[in-house]
């Protein structure tokens, strides 16, 4: 049914936004209205079809570990070891001095840089910290590494701790907690990490379960048959205390904070693909788009790599940059949701003036992905 009113447009998404599904049905849904659209549209009505799929009604039941996942690490069970506290300060900025110590400590780029990123997160939340005490660094390690894994899993990235990566993660949990662990303990975290990796066809909570000594399945930021993966938004409020924080040490983080503080902050030579990610994130936030620490992760990528594509004048339009950079980061194994692709190409799309043709823009970005260019 061609689609040639605002209010026929309004019920194409409402439904589109009602119906459970996964990335491939909305990815159909999302052609369809392309075929039935006469007309090129911009960022307002493509941001509203992000929306739509971002906010999709989906299955919300949280992944039971059923009556046989029960600890299987170690036949002998570790005795908790002395507690230690953190400091009282708040889960962000808890986080940041985190992220700012375990990069120094433990060198990792990449995917295995997200990774690292990833499990500190979780160290940083003090439902995890309240539930293990601190007292189970074992059980802390191998539920923080299942996380980081499974949830660069969910968005399609090949993910496994590197041995090196993770038993520097480990050494700098333990000077972080006041010096380092019994050297018994090490073996027993390698033990759970090949554990872990025997386990990566299992459900989320039967692997955890079969990980830590203790239950810690109310502790897994994951939910529905598919074991998506949750990402608390943050406000931007939030965003900006975190950009403080990390400006102090960082002087991309300087810029970042300057875009979402001011979307018409000055490009200081050579900051403009930090600037560009900060005002992104600032105009998705503002428009009601749900940003995350992974998805957080995720935008500034992007961001970046588009703005410095189009600063190097390849000859290539905003909408041929975002095509771009989203099948080269699919050749590297990350995978970025239709959606979120989508709420993406209208900031670009506002940032530029620009209109597009969804029908030919999903066509195109479906044979890219493919790898019929190349």
């Amino acid at each position: 049914m061609r689609i040639s009113t605002a209010a026929e447009l309004e019920a194409r998404l409402r439904s589109i936004r009602d119906t459970p599904g996964d990335e491939d049905q909305f990815a159909a849904e999302a052609r369809a209205l392309g075929r039935d659209l006469g007309v090129r549209i911009g960022c307002d009505s493509l941001l509203q079809l992000a929306l739509a799929g971002l906010t999709r009604v989906g299955a919300r039941d949280r992944p039971e570990a059923g009556p046989h996942a029960v600890f299987s690490g170690r036949s002998v069970v570790l005795a908790p070891a002395p507690a230690t506290r953190w400091g009282e300060a708040d889960a962000g900025d808890l986080l940041s001095a985190l992220l700012g110590a375990v990069e120094a400590a433990v060198p990792a780029i990449d995917v295995q840089g997200e990774l690292r990123s990833t499990y500190v997160a979780v160290l940083a939340r003090p439902d995890v910290r309240a539930a293990l005490g601190d007292d189970r660094p074992v059980d802390l390690h191998a539920l923080a590494a299942l996380v980081a894994e499974r949830a660069a899993a969910g968005f399609r990235v090949p993910a496994t701790l590197e041995l090196d990566v993770e038993v520097g993660l480990f050494d700098w949990l333990g000077e972080m907690r006041g010096g380092p662990f019994p050297a018994y303990f090490l073996p027993e975290v390698l033990d759970r990490r090949d554990l872990r990796l025997s386990l990566r066809g299992e459900r989320v909570g039967a692997a955890a379960a079969r990980l830590c000594e203790v239950p810690v399945s109310g502790l897994l930021p994951f939910e529905g048959p598919d074991d998506a993966v949750v990402d608390p938004s943050l406000s931007l409020d939030q965003l900006v205390q975190s950009a403080e924080a990390l400006s102090r040490t960082s002087e991309g983080w300087s810029a970042r904070r300057r875009g979402l503080l001011d979307p018409l902050a000055a490009d200081e030579f050579g900051e403009r693909p930090w600037v560009m990610s900060g005002r992104a994130l600032r105009w998705l936030v503002d428009r009601g788009v749900p940003v995350g620490p992974l998805r957080l992760g995720r935008v500034d990528e992007h961001v970046k790599s588009v703005i410095e594509m189009l600063d190097r004048g390849e000859d290539t339009d905003p909408v041929g940059a975002h095509l771009n950079v989203v099948v080269g980061q699919a050749e590297d194994g990350v995978h970025l949701p239709l959606a979120e692709e989508l709420a993406l190409l209208a900031w670009l799309l506002d940032v530029h003036d620009e209109y597009v043709d969804l029908e030919a823009f999903l066509d195109i970005r479906s044979r890219g992905l493919r790898g019929e260019f190349g």
